[in-house]
């Protein structure tokens, strides 16, 4: 009798823990997989949950997550980690593709990216992270609050408008910030999105000089 009651506590702690989620909004499809083994899309679904799986095919897509935007390339792949709404805290695996993380005050969500053995601290602003075929990360700062870190090195803040590469044999680099945009990154800039808010305001990104502005309108 002890023994099923364990069993049956356990499943309520995982289950509690599994349906911890976030509504959504997409433009184009985002296919999910999520940890019972459905498959869905995003744009026939307004939630993600903890465990769940996100990737793009052929399209790029942008999903909406309050007042916060994610911006998939084409061909490119996450898992949700995991969600805590009472911290604000959710956790990403970044498993291939491009990205565009905007991280917005208004949410006060903060966003923590795990790319192969590093974290990346997202707290404010706007980050593209690449991880590339030959396994080196790439990762462009716009004007951002930002912290990366492995398990055996402190954290390291990431200074804005700064383009850094990481590759499998070396530590990270800094490098001169000759980035290029590419057009994944001005369509998921120009792009006007009607997010929910007191005052039905829309939020729109724009660059001038390489920096991104985002904010109501």
């Amino acid at each position: 009798m002890k023994i099923s009651y364990k069993i049956i506590f356990l499943f309520l702690c995982h289950l509690k823990f599994a349906v911890a989620s976030q509504n959504i909004k997409s433009e184009n499809n985002i296919f999910i997989l999520d940890i019972y083994g459905k498959r869905y899309l995003s744009t026939k679904n307004n939630k993600i949950k903890t465990g769940d799986f996100l990737k793009t095919t052929n399209n790029a897509a942008i999903l909406l997550i309050d007042n916060d935007k994610i911006c998939f390339s084409k061909n490119s792949s996450i898992k949700i980690k995991f969600i805590d709404n009472k911290k604000k805290l959710m956790k990403i695996i970044v498993l291939k593709g491009k990205f565009i993380f905007f991280v917005n005050q208004l949410s006060g969500f903060k966003y923590n990216l795990e790319i192969n053995k590093y974290n990346i601290e997202n707290n404010l602003g706007s980050i593209f992270v690449s991880k590339n075929l030959n396994n080196s990360i790439s990762i462009k700062t716009f004007k951002v609050e930002a912290y990366i870190y492995n398990n055996s090195s402190k954290k390291t803040k990431l200074n804005s408008n700064s383009l850094y590469i990481f590759s499998p044999k070396a530590s990270f680099k800094k490098h001169t910030n000759n980035y290029k945009e590419s057009d994944f990154l001005k369509k998921c800039l120009i792009q006007k999105h009607t997010f929910s808010s007191p005052n039905n305001l829309t939020y729109q990104c724009s660059v001038v000089n390489n920096k991104i502005s985002c904010g109501y309108q």
